[in-house]
């Protein structure tokens, strides 16, 4: 629903969609409007008021201030505490702060920016966004109460909402309509000879029993039948999913147990009185009936309503601690009176004529008039690509400012290069050979290998990205920190593509190729993950992603925004020792240079690219290191490079479940070093053979 949005010139939501729609407003700088049939059901935990003061100081003298100018009011309303308070705290609450961060690329808190190249945000009043609030509710049934907080200051009350409801064409060909329509001319018929007392009570509390919201429901039930039978009167019973009572007291012919949800415009007339929840639909749907209600308020707005309707002597409200037959049958009965009925008639009346439908359009309407008309996205993603702080607490000098769209994902690879040295020791890669990066994502593999590598001649780091996003990020990334690059886009090269005079002595130079590698030359189709690079994948292995997902190895706070926006887009495919031989031929001083390190993480395509290397460039391979998914495919790999190495061994990847790290040391790379320790990742390409 958010990646729907993109395009909005504004935005206009219910109170349960609110926070994200305020973030989204933000992010896409467009108004937008609350629009509600309720009142706020929600009310500021306690000691918000007290984190906000000490973690925003800022914000919150300006919010406060904002409260002192509205004592005189304002055009239009202000961002202020009174409007935090009453109904918009939530989009300050720390679970918003991921959405924000990882799919909008906000700061983590309305109210502040971030600032560039820093892991820091500062204090920006202008960001703050304030939606108009709309409340779908007759002005007649809140002339005898107060909403107070649960209702904003600045909140236009526009009348009821509610469509002309009746049975539909669907509805009235199924059986339980046509039984239910003799249930309640057979009611009428008894009623005219004296059998029953009245019409039926209706009974229904909505979806609070599917929320698990009523309490003992089996005793209410209970309560409730025996009221019916004492009265005289049959019931129609929208009974909670959770009842459990027996069925066979619900088979009498004075219950009608309704398995599904009929309109309450068709059938409330013919009730004497709606027993229900409280929820506003059903208040508005009596009324609009001109049917007294008895009203047993359970959760959110609904005590509120149970009041309205008491001080408006069109109905009553029972506490359900307290419910016993005689409670229910007492207020029952008053409801019956005359004097309720002229009340009810007389409130009926004045709803019907205040609908608001026609004011909320016209209020919409007006937003979207005068709301900035902005250009399609044409499927861009939501989060732009933002300079990104990368950093080890413990080494600041190694610190990155890259481009991408996740720090999150920035962070994490560059701890896993830096820190837990998953590559090995890169300065100590021998000169004047050949590194693969296969997996060149935002190129931090390469960055880090060109600022850390510091040989006495030069190194050749090919590297493949096959997401046309993604490898132009890689390239910036490349460039602006000052990386020797060479961009043979799509294609091998057939002759020298890009000079390397003027490379110097202990340069790194990184040829970047915008292709996957694969068993083939050709073409292939990717599934790229805008929001999540990193795990972009052929698209013959994107079921194993959903795998990954059950099996716990994406954070479940924010797998469905780093699969937001997925989509497919066609690639180019090389082979690696195409690759290396177009590029030998190219720049012919490569030729037969050792291949120092292949590095593979190209998300379960490992076996393919393997494949595309040619038996007799093999002994060439000094060093191999790739991540793979699961554990057939290691299996798989470790016995196709069992005959090639002189030492083979796997490292599990303790964050992610069923991820691993495969290593390989050819003959002449292995000696004392494997001796030393074969399961060492410190000791991977770090010891010096004698």
């Amino acid at each position: 629903a958010v990646a729907a949005a993109r395009d909005a010139d504004a935005l206009v939501c219910n109170l349960f969609a609110m926070p994200p729609v305020y973030h989204l407003s933000e992010r896409l700088e467009v108004p937008w409007m609350c629009c509600s049939p309720c009142l706020v059901p929600y009310s500021m935990p306690p000691g918000f008021e007290q984190g906000f003061a000490e973690t925003m100081p800022e914000l919150f003298a300006f919010l406060r201030e904002q409260d002192t100018e509205l004592a005189v009011p304002s055009e239009p309303p202000a961002f202020s505490w009174k409007t935090v308070c009453s109904w918009l705290w939530p989009v300050f609450t720390e679970s918003h702060a991921l959405l924000r961060e990882e799919l909008l690329g906000l700061a983590p808190v309305p109210g502040y920016a971030e600032e560039v190249g820093t892991d820091r945000d500062q204090f920006d009043a202008k960001t703050l966004r304030l939606g108009k609030f709309l409340l779908g509710v007759p002005p007649a049934l809140l002339s005898a109460a107060d909403p107070g907080r649960a209702l904003p200051t600045d909140a236009k009350i526009c009348g009821h909402w509610s469509p002309s409801l009746d049975v539909s064409a669907s509805q009235r060909c199924s059986r339980e309509y046509q039984e239910l329509s003799a249930f309640l001319q057979n009611c009428e018929e008894q009623v005219q000879k004296g059998i029953l007392k009245g019409r039926p009570f209706y009974v229904g509390f909505g979806s609070m029993g599917a929320e698990g919201l009523v309490p003992e429901v089996d005793k209410m039930i209970k309560i409730l039948l025996d009221t019916g039978k004492w009265m005289g009167r049959p019931l129609v019973l929208m009974a909670p999913s959770s009842a459990t009572f027996c069925k066979q007291e619900l088979l009498e012919e004075s219950i009608f147990w309704c398995q599904h949800a009929v309109p309450h415009g068709w059938l409330l007339p013919r009730c004497a009185v709606a027993i229900h929840h409280g929820g506003i639909g059903t208040v508005l749907a009596a009324l609009r009936a001109q049917v007294p209600q008895l009203v047993l308020p359970l959760a959110y707005d609904q005590p509120f309503w149970a009041s309205c309707v008491k001080d408006l002597n069109v109905g009553d409200s029972a506490d359900l601690d307290h419910l016993s037959v005689v409670v229910l049958a007492r207020k029952l009965q008053r409801l019956l009176r005359d004097e309720v009925r002229v009340n009810v008639r007389r409130v009926g009346e004045e709803v019907e004529m205040q609908a608001g439908t026609e004011t909320a359009v016209k209020e919409i309407m007006a937003m979207a008039a005068t709301a900035p008309l902005r250009c399609a996205q044409s499927g861009a993603c939501l989060r732009p690509a933002r300079p990104i702080h990368a950093f080890l607490e413990e080494d600041p000098d190694a610190a990155l400012d890259v481009l991408g769209r996740s720090a999150g994902e920035v962070q994490f690879i560059y701890r896993e290069i830096l820190r837990e040295r998953c590559y090995g020791d890169l300065n100590k890669l021998p000169a004047d050979s050949i590194v693969v990066d296969g997996g060149l994502n935002l190129g931090l593999f390469s960055l880090i290998l060109a600022r850390q590598w510091k040989g006495p001649g030069t190194l050749t780091v090919l590297a493949f990205e096959p997401a046309k996003e993604t490898f132009d990020l890689a390239l910036a990334n490349l460039r602006r920190n000052g990386v020797f690059v060479i961009n043979h886009g799509q294609s091998l090269p057939s002759n020298s593509s890009g000079s390397t005079s003027g490379v110097t002595a202990g340069t790194a130079v990184v040829h970047c190729f915008q292709l996957a590698l694969s068993d083939r030359d050709g073409r292939d189709q990717l599934c790229y993950f805008p929001y999540l690079t990193s795990s972009s994948t052929l698209a013959r292995h994107r079921p194993a992603k959903d795998e990954a997902k059950s099996n716990g190895c994406f954070d479940r706070r924010l797998v469905d925004i780093f699969f937001a926006d997925e989509k497919q887009e066609p690639i180019f495919t090389a082979r690696l020792s195409s690759a290396l031989t177009s590029v030998e031929t190219a720049f012919p001083t490569l030729k037969d240079q050792p291949i120092s390190l292949i590095k593979l993480d190209i998300e379960g395509a490992e076996e393919e690219a393997l494949a595309g290397l040619e038996a007799d460039t093999w002994p060439r391979v000094q060093r191999l290191a790739m991540e793979v998914h699961g554990g057939a495919a290691l299996r798989r790999l470790q016995t196709a490079l069992a005959p090639r190495a002189a030492a083979l061994w796997v490292e599990s990847q303790v964050q992610i479940p069923d991820h691993y790290m495969l290593y390989a040391l050819a003959e002449q790379t292995a000696g004392c070093m494997v001796r030393q320790s074969v399961f060492s990742v410190q000791r991977f390409l770090g010891g010096t053979c004698k």
